[in-house]
């Protein structure tokens, strides 16, 4: 008999390998549109909008385990995070031209800025859930910079990641009865001297 929950957990995860995939796509059509590539003549702003609609409905259209709530979060804010950049280089190429544009995005060299240009090549599709290699511990970048503010505020800590990943779960499914399906941020803030992990809800545009 075969086991719903894992299918439709296998589901989720496949989605949210696509959606990951989706942003790193994106974000090359930019920079190509930004560099002045002949492959991207025009801003890519209906991508964009139909990639904002589908991270909105992401939540509701899937049902998250915690773990897949916390990878939501984190794609939906590298996505705002993008589309904030995206549109400062706009308008910085709109009062200052390319050429500061090209200077935010670290391009100086001409010989650096044909081989920025040259189209990547076709990336494989998303494989299967049997196929693909294991995820990556989504509490990872979040512990890491949990005992980095500890470091910057003169102590070093051995915090066990297991016993983290269960404070990170037990708050969030705390903070889950209040928000709903709305995709959670975390992150690592020191007050009064000492290092915590706080969640918002992530901005969506």
């Amino acid at each position: 008999m075969v086991d719903s929950k894992k299918i439709d957990r296998d589901e989720v995860e496949v989605a949210l390998a696509q959606l990951e995939e989706a942003i790193s796509q994106l974000d090359v059509k930019w920079r190509l549109f930004f560099m002045g590539s002949p492959d991207q003549r025009y801003p890519p702003d209906k991508e964009t909008d139909q990639l904002s609609r589908q991270i909105r409905q992401f939540p509701i259209r899937y049902v998250l385990r915690v773990a897949q709530q916390f990878t939501f979060s984190n794609l939906a804010y590298r996505f705002n995070s993008l589309r904030e950049r995206w549109n400062k280089w706009l308008h910085l190429m709109e009062t200052q031209g390319r050429m500061a544009v090209l200077a935010a995005m670290g391009i100086h060299n001409p010989s650096v800025l044909r081989r920025a240009m040259q189209a990547p090549g076709p990336r494989p599709v998303a494989p299967t859930p049997t196929e693909r290699a294991p995820a990556e511990d989504p509490y990872e970048r979040l512990y890491q910079e949990f005992i980095e503010a500890y470091r910057q505020v003169g102590q070093d800590v051995r915090l066990d990641k297991e016993r983290f990943r269960q404070q990170v779960e037990t708050q969030a499914q705390a903070l889950r009865q209040k928000v709903g399906g709305r995709p959670l941020e975390f992150y690592v803030t020191i007050e009064g001297g000492r290092p915590k992990i706080k969640a918002r809800v992530a901005s969506q545009h």
